[in-house]
């Protein structure tokens, strides 16, 4: 049945690419990648924070 209506589609141009219908990969990967970004900026943000504490605190004693 996909292949008949492959078939029956005009050919596709060189920027174009198929469609798939509610193919759920691409919006998880984006997901996935959002939450590593939204990880790792708060691991940084972590990481200065305790880095600015141990440093204040060595100045202050």
């Amino acid at each position: 049945m996909i292949q008949a209506k492959q078939a029956l589609a005009p050919p596709l141009l060189s920027h174009q690419r198929p469609y798939r219908r509610h193919d759920p990969l691409p919006r998880a990967i984006g997901l996935l990648k959002q939450i590593e970004l939204q990880i790792g900026v708060r691991a940084r943000h972590e990481a200065r924070r305790s880095h600015f504490v141990r440093h204040a605190s060595a100045v202050l004693l």
